[in-house]
């Protein structure tokens, strides 16, 4: 599973289009429409709404629901809700509509869009980087990850920055550094974007962060990655590898020299 998180500071209801644009941004990824089912987060209950078929005329009312500020969030999911609740992954595309409630006025990225897409279903690693550059342009995303992980519930923990652990297990020393790492991040959520987290196989630096490095130019001559891409104007997309990992210890030599690359701008 490829989780994708951008943390921008669009807010989404007066700019209800952009839903077909992160959708068609789905669609190169994945070489086709990924999406057949939607649900929404209803803003006056919080409640979820009931699910339906994803359809030209579904979504321009979706768009009007957005406009019109009656949802909190908008779901997308190639699968049934009950497929989903048996383990089954599918894709799913997350919009938070709404901005964190504990984030302070100064929050750089008060919104949050998720992606996640089965391995078997991304077209190539050169799609993968063009539709997340193409998202990020979109939504102005002032910081973002891309992580390739062993599951959903992995993916999970770090698009969320939430250490889900079954409560029966005993940790290992890495899962505690891990649990720790995340929990930090979490309560430091107000600076994602003047900050990042860590270093990731994909990463998503915004106008604040690629100033903090020495601006575009800088970056593009400096940055120990083998990828980079245009990310709207003033952001950029960095690919630690070309290819994905096929597990997290191939990544690690190369994570830990972008990770000391980007240590001036990392949260303490």
């Amino acid at each position: 599973m490829i989780g994708i998180a951008l943390y921008h500071a669009t807010d989404i209801s007066r700019h209800p289009e952009l839903l077909s644009g992160l959708m068609a941004a789905s669609a190169e990824m994945a070489g086709k429409q990924p999406f057949a089912y939607w649900e929404a987060v209803l803003g006056e209950t919080g409640r979820a709404s009931r699910e339906a078929k994803l359809s030209n005329s579904s979504r321009t009312a979706i768009q009007d629901s957005i406009a019109e500020g009656r949802f909190e969030s908008v779901q997308l999911h190639e699968l049934k809700r009950k497929d989903r609740e048996a383990n089954a992954d599918g894709a799913a595309l997350d919009l938070r509509l709404q901005p964190d409630g504990q984030l302070g006025a100064n929050a750089a990225a008060p919104y949050t869009v998720y992606l996640y897409l089965p391995r078997c279903e991304i077209v190539s690693e050169d799609h993968l980087a063009r539709g997340v550059a193409e998202m990020s342009a979109l939504l102005d995303a002032r910081y973002g990850i891309v992580y390739p992980g062993t599951g959903f519930t992995d993916v999970l923990m770090e698009t969320t920055a939430t250490p889900v652990f079954p409560w029966n297990h005993d940790l290992t020393v890495e899962e505690e550094h891990r649990k720790a790492r995340l929990i930090r991040d979490q309560l430091h959520r107000n600076e994602w974007g003047h900050r990042v987290r860590t270093a990731y196989w994909g990463n998503v630096l915004g106008r604040s962060l690629v100033r903090q490095l020495g601006g575009l130019e800088q970056v593009l001559a400096t940055a120990p990655v083998e990828r980079v891409d245009s990310a709207g104007e003033h952001g950029l997309y960095l690919q630690v590898t070309k290819s994905l990992p096929r597990d997290n210890a191939e990544l690690s030599n190369s994570l830990a020299a972008f990770a000391a690359y980007l240590q001036p701008v990392t949260l303490a």
